[in-house]
C-alpha cells in the first residue's frame, strides 16, 4: 500500500468516526428525570403504559421516554439542576464535617450500646401535614385589600390573569411531595406554570363559576404540574382530601382572576 493511499484511508477513518459521533445517540429525557411528577389534570396512561394529554396528545412512551418538546425541555431542566444540586450539596456537607471535626474535642472513645437507625417512611406513605390558617382581611391600603397569612401581610400587586382551577390531594405514589421539595399543605399549595417562580406568594379572586368565591385567599407557589398546567395555565389548589380537590369541577368550572402578590409592613 502506497504512501498516498495510506493517508487518504486513514482521513476516511477519522471522518466517518467524527460522522458516527455527530449523529449518535443523544440523551432522551425520561419522565425520572422530573423530580415528583405527576400527571396534570385531564392527562392519562393508556393500556400500554403511555402518558396522554386529554386531547388525545402523546405525551411519553411506556418506558418514561418523553416525546412532548415542552415536557422534555423541563425533564432535561430537572436532571441539570438536580446534579448542579447533589454536587453542591456534598460539597457543603464534606466542608462542615471537616469544620466539625477539626473543633471537636478530643476525648477518650468509650463504648456504648448500638442504636436502632431510624426507620424510613414507605416511599408513597401519605404523611399528615397540618393546613394553614386561611387568609383573613385586616384592611385596606390605596383601595386594596390588605390579607394576614403565616404573620405577614401582603396586598395584590400585578395581575396574572384569568385562570382555570383544578383541585389535587395527597396520593399513595406521591404523597405531599412537591417540585419545590417542600409537603404540600391545604390552603397554601398551589401548582402554577412555571413561567412564575417557586416560591412566589399569590393571591386567588373569584372571577366566575359556580363558587369561584370558595378559593378566594393567599397561597404560594410551590409545585409544577402536567400539560394543562404548562400548556393551558390552570392554577391547581391542593386540599387535604379527593373529595375537596373534586369539588373545584364537579359543578362546572370555576375561574379566578391570579394576583402576584406583594408583602407591605
Amino acid at each position: 500500500m502506497n504512501k498516498t493511499y495510506r493517508s487518504v484511508l486513514l482521513w476516511g477513518v477519522a471522518a466517518l468516526i467524527c460522522l458516527i459521533a455527530l449523529v449518535g445517540p443523544s440523551y432522551a429525557a425520561n419522565l425520572r428525570d422530573i423530580p415528583g411528577f405527576k400527571p396534570g389534570p385531564g392527562d392519562y396512561y393508556d393500556a400500554s403504559g403511555k402518558l396522554y394529554a386529554l386531547d388525545g396528545k402523546l405525551l411519553a412512551e411506556a418506558d418514561g421516554e418523553i416525546v412532548d418538546y415542552d415536557l422534555a425541555a423541563r425533564a432535561k431542566s430537572s436532571a441539570a439542576l438536580n446534579i448542579t444540586q447533589t454536587e453542591s450539596s456534598k460539597a457543603e456537607e464534606s466542608e462542615t464535617a471537616k469544620e466539625e471535626a477539626a473543633a471537636a474535642p478530643v476525648e477518650k472513645p468509650q463504648e456504648a450500646p448500638a442504636e436502632k437507625a431510624p426507620e424510613k417512611p414507605e416511599q408513597g406513605t401519605i404523611s399528615s401535614k397540618p393546613a394553614s390558617e386561611p387568609a383573613v382581611n385586616v384592611g385596606v391600603v390605596d383601595g386594596w385589600n390588605v390579607y394576614s397569612y403565616e404573620g405577614k401581610k401582603y396586598m395584590a400587586d400585578t395581575s396574572y390573569g384569568v385562570h382555570k382551577l383544578s383541585g389535587y390531594c395527597p396520593t399513595p405514589e406521591y404523597g405531599r411531595g412537591t417540585y419545590s421539595g417542600k409537603e404540600a399543605r391545604a390552603n397554601h399549595t398551589v401548582s402554577i406554570a412555571s413561567d412564575v417562580p417557586i416560591g412566589t406568594v399569590v393571591i386567588l379572586k373569584g372571577a366566575s363559576g359556580p363558587y369561584a368565591s370558595d378559593y378566594n385567599g393567599v397561597y404560594v407557589v410551590e409545585d409544577r404540574g402536567g400539560y394543562y398546567i404548562e400548556q393551558e395555565g390552570w392554577i391547581d389548589v391542593f386540599f387535604d382530601t379527593a373529595q375537596e380537590a373534586d369539588r373545584v369541577t364537579a359543578a362546572g368550572w370555576n375561574y379566578a382572576e391570579v394576583w402576584i402578590a406583594k408583602e407591605v409592613e
